[in-house]
């Protein structure tokens, strides 16, 4: 059985050896439940709220989109990739 790679231990909170909270926007947690129960069995804190950028936020200064590859060609043809 091959490990699961994850970045929980990366972003885990080292001082108080926390787990890392993420924030989850709304509508992604509605259409990918399997992702956040996947985040939660791996020590996450998951918050969910509307999120003005970004499908996942893991601190003040990173956030993840998550995309299928056919949006994610569409973005790089035809808008700005880091709009």
């Amino acid at each position: 059985m091959p490990a699961i790679e994850t970045l929980i231990p990366y972003i885990k909170d080292k001082k108080n050896e926390k787990n890392p909270t993420i924030i989850v926007d709304s509508r992604e947690a509605s259409s990918a439940p399997k992702i956040i129960k996947g985040l939660k069995e791996l020590g996450a804190e998951i918050i969910v709220r509307p999120l003005e950028k970004g499908d996942y936020v893991i601190s003040d200064q990173c956030a993840f989109e998550r995309k299928t590859v056919s949006d994610f060609v569409y973005t790089l043809t035809h808008r700005y990739l880091f709009e």
